[in-house]
């Protein structure tokens, strides 16, 4: 129970890294960890159950059984879909409590805040941060820990992990919203999961999801 209470404590303790030493020592860190855990396990298993190959557990949350691939289109679709939504309709709703000077100050602390940086850490924001978070969450902790109530887990831990990072950028009525809609998020991403049996659906919805706030962040940061 302890080892996995840290397993899912781990990315919160991966972002409080990147508070103190800079985003790009926080992400060599959840990098490792959330890949290397996985990739540990999955040697530990096959060297346990010799039928199984180290890749073929790494590889299998991608894998599309030919039952799943309608269902997987569909729930990708409506996962991406509410994404957008959800996260425009939040922005227009409370536009008045984003502060451009005060989000300018607290990702000057991550990273020096020149447009070069910033397409840069988006493009990791993007693509790279979705990938580590649902192989993570979805594809190790859920896949292996479920039957140990692994969904209710990872909604509130999963929105630990990211309030460790806007814990200073937000009023705090604003936090609380924000961890409440983290929490919503983080079952939803294990819904799609479950649906569709694989990591298509809550991979791309997360996609798109952080597409979208990188293209707000761009707007606050540099135009507003």
């Amino acid at each position: 129970m302890i080892l996995y209470l840290f397993l899912h404590l781990l990315p919160a303790l991966d972002q409080a890294l990147t508070q103190i030493y800079g985003y790009w020592i926080g992400l060599a860190v959840r990098t490792a960890t959330h890949f290397g855990i996985p990739l540990l396990a999955a040697y530990l298993l096959a060297r346990r159950q010799p039928t199984t190959t180290p890749w073929a557990e790494l590889l299998a949350p991608f894998k599309i059984k030919p039952e799943d691939r309608r269902a997987t289109i569909l729930w990708s679709s409506i996962g991406c879909a509410l994404a957008i939504i959800i996260i425009l309709a939040f922005y227009l709703g409370f536009r008045g409590q984003f502060d451009p000077a005060t989000l300018r100050a607290e990702v000057g602390t991550l990273f020096p805040l020149t447009l070069l940086n910033y397409l840069a850490v988006a493009l990791v924001i993007t693509f790279v941060n979705p990938l580590m978070e649902e192989y993570y969450w979805r594809g190790y902790l859920y896949r292996k820990w479920a039957a140990r109530g692994g969904g209710i887990w990872i909604g509130g831990l999963f929105a630990l992990h990211h309030l460790v990072i806007f814990g200073t950028w937000f009023p705090l009525h604003l936090l609380w919203i924000l961890g409440i809609a983290f929490i919503g998020v983080g079952l939803f991403l294990t819904y799609l999961y479950k649906a569709i049996n694989n990591l298509w659906a809550p991979l791309l919805t997360h996609i798109i999801a952080d597409l979208t706030i990188v293209l707000l962040g761009y707007y606050l940061l540099f135009l507003a």
